[in-house]
């Protein structure tokens, strides 16, 4: 497995190859709850399912609108949030070095195989002191 850097899963390119239920997600889903909700409406008011058709179209199609307007609010906010995370990595590089490799040696069937791991980290190491303020 290659290992990347920071800035190359952030990189945007590999968003071009999303299914066609991940472009859409807003729309069908929006349509999903539009549906549901108008035979809900039937059922509750104990009216025929397929009652009041005109306005269960309008209500799905409103809904298909909404779901496709959050769908985009959604992708500029993550597409936003990338670009920060992409600018802050290049303005600190050595904040996102890769980790340094370690050799270790296991015993398979008394052949010696070499595994490369990535060194551990200890949590002393990610973590401050912290002391409780009461």
């Amino acid at each position: 497995m290659e290992r990347k850097t920071a800035l190359e899963l952030l990189d945007p390119s590999h968003h071009d190859d999303v299914s066609v239920l991940y472009k859409n997600w807003g729309i069908i889903s929006g349509s999903f709850v539009g549906s549901i909700g108008a035979l809900w409406y039937n059922w509750a008011n104990r009216r025929p399912t397929l009652s009041g058709l005109p306005r269960s179209l309008i209500i799905v199609a409103s809904l298909a609108g909404a779901g496709r307007l959050l769908q985009d609010y959604r992708d500029k906010r993550l597409a936003q949030r990338d670009a920060v995370l992409r600018h802050y990595i290049s303005l600190h590089p050595e904040d996102f070095e890769l980790p340094r490799k370690s050799i270790t040696i296991s015993f398979t069937l008394n052949l010696f195989e070499i595994i490369i791991l990535p060194a551990r980290v200890k949590y002393s190491e990610v973590f401050g002191s912290w002391i409780p303020v009461r």
